[in-house]
């Protein structure tokens, strides 16, 4: 780690005490995979840019788990992109020139990898939350869940677990049966909501555009 990255990681530690959580109701009832038994994959680790919006740094934080912080991209009105899609260079160089967008939210948690059916699913277990109606900073325990599908190099894609998928009806919540479910229907879109959020890695030469972002809007004192 480079020390751009180091300081970019200063920052996003720092502000582990205002993290915002919101779409609680998109999270399964029990952890899929074992983080005890778990292993990072390498090629995610780093800061990626999240084309929904958002600074997203995996960190390991042994070698089985790893410490996510998402910091999300605000565009308000009169700052938009105005590309068709998102492609990486493009974005970064709009984005250095405008300054416009701002910081307002951001969310950790504690994710790990596990195998099922022939795809490899990402666990994220919020450390934390702030909402409207939440008196005590710590989530209870929730999970998202996620496909992890690999696009190319540096980039990859993931895909959220719907919940209310109808084989988890009146399904017993415990692990082992919810990881038999996922088994069986890994490849199945129906079991999925929405679409992917795509992620690209952050070029070493484009970190300190993205540490000054996060310093310049999220209050980090």
């Amino acid at each position: 780690m480079n020390a751009r990255q180091r300081s970019l990681s200063g920052l996003l530690l720092a502000i582990v005490l205002i993290p915002v959580l919101a779409g609680l109701l998109a999270c399964l009832p029990v952890p899929i995979g074992d983080p005890e038994r778990s292993r990072i994959d390498p090629d995610m680790t780093g800061v990626w840019l999240g084309f929904e919006g958002a600074v997203t740094y995996f960190e390991p934080y042994d070698k089985r788990t790893w410490l996510v912080t998402s910091v999300g991209i605000n565009l308000p009105s009169g700052c938009r992109w105005a590309g068709e899609t998102f492609e990486y260079e493009e974005f970064v160089a709009w984005f250095a020139e405008q300054q416009c967008a701002t910081a307002e939210k951001a969310t950790i948690f504690k994710a790990w990898r596990s195998k099922h059916g022939g795809h490899w699913f990402l666990t994220m277990q919020p450390m934390a939350m702030v909402d409207d109606d939440a008196e005590d900073p710590f989530a209870d325990d929730v999970w998202f869940v996620y496909r992890i599908d690999k696009t190319g190099a540096g980039a990859f894609e993931l895909l959220m677990i719907d919940p209310d998928f109808a084989m988890f009806n009146d399904l017993p919540e415990k692990r082992r049966d919810y990881e038999k479910v996922i088994r069986k229907n890994a490849a199945d879109d129906g079991m999925y909501m929405g679409g992917a959020d795509r992620f690209v890695r952050i070029q070493p030469e484009h970190i300190e555009i993205f540490a000054e972002f996060v310093e310049k809007h999220i209050d980090i004192d």
